[in-house]
C-alpha cells in the first residue's frame, strides 16, 4: 500500500474534510482559559462563562447574592430547583444571568452570562469577585 497516492487522491482528502468538518465546526464555540488560582479553569461557550467552585450550592447561592449587592447588580428574578439555580440581575441596561449547577455534595458550577451575546470580559469581572468570595 503506498500511502503517498491514498493522501493525494482527491477522493480521500474529500472524505477527510467532510468527516473533521464537524469536529472543527462545533470546537469553535469552545474555549478554556486558565484562572487564576491553581486549578481553576474557566470554560467559555456560546456567551456563558463556566468554572467549577469548591464549595456546596447553597454557599455558591449566598455567595451570589453578596456579590451581585457589592456590584450593584439588582437580582430581578431567582429560580431555584432541587441542584441548580438561575438568577438575573440588571445594572443601568446590562443583563447578567448567573447559572449554579451543583457537581457534588462540595462542588458547583458557576456560569456567568453578561448581555444578550455575552460580554467574557463583563463575565470574568464576576466570576473574580466569585472568587474572592468564595476564597
Amino acid at each position: 500500500l503506498n500511502y503517498k497516492e491514498v493522501f493525494m487522491n482527491k477522493s480521500f482528502m474529500w472524505l477527510l474534510a467532510a468527516l473533521l468538518l464537524p469536529a472543527v465546526l462545533t470546537a469553535c464555540g469552545l474555549l478554556v482559559a486558565g484562572g487564576a488560582g491553581a486549578g481553576a479553569a474557566y470554560v467559555y461557550e456560546r456567551g456563558w462563562l463556566e468554572r467549577n467552585y469548591e464549595v456546596p450550592l447553597d454557599q455558591a447561592n449566598q455567595t451570589i447574592e453578596q456579590v451581585a449587592q457589592n456590584l450593584d447588580l439588582n437580582i430581578e428574578e431567582r429560580n431555584d430547583q432541587v441542584a441548580s439555580s438561575e438568577f438575573r440581575t440588571v445594572k443601568g441596561d446590562q443583563t447578567t444571568w448567573i447559572r449554579t449547577q451543583a457537581k457534588g455534595e462540595n462542588m458547583t458550577a458557576i456560569s456567568v452570562r453578561t448581555g444578550y451575546l455575552g460580554d467574557r470580559e463583563a463575565s470574568q469581572a464576576i466570576h473574580r469577585e466569585l472568587e474572592a468570595s468564595i476564597g
